[in-house]
């Protein structure tokens, strides 16, 4: 693998929360356990959408990047936890892929998962 290689890492940085202890919205009842979405690559509303979900009580779990072509995003009904913040970070150096994620980590951010 050259340089040039690109990799995603999503990294949350998790604040916990206590879980619900009741559930009387019928509709969060019938939401999915989880999602499955997809996006062009350099799609403008990728961020947008995960906050969206995020704050529908979604937690991103998965990534799967397709060179140039698209971003895949898996997102898990979590009551547990919810993100303080997030971000999809681009690696494009392999020789500083592990300093880079160090960094990352130390800045509060946990690694979630990684695609190349």
């Amino acid at each position: 693998m050259n340089s040039r290689t690109t990799l995603l890492a999503l990294v949350l940085s998790l604040v916990l929360t206590a879980a619900a202890l009741g559930q009387t919205d019928l509709q969060q009842l019938a939401d999915a356990p989880w999602q499955l979405v997809f996006f062009p690559a350099g799609d403008d509303g990728t961020v947008e959408s995960i906050n969206h979900s995020i704050a529908e009580g979604y937690m991103p779990v998965g990534i799967e990047y397709t060179l140039g072509e698209s971003l895949a995003v898996l997102l898990a009904k979590d009551g547990s936890a919810t993100p303080g913040r997030w971000a999809i970070a681009e690696y494009t150096d392999w020789n500083t892929l592990e300093d880079d994620i160090t960094a990352s980590i130390q800045d509060g951010f946990v690694p979630m998962d990684i695609s190349r």
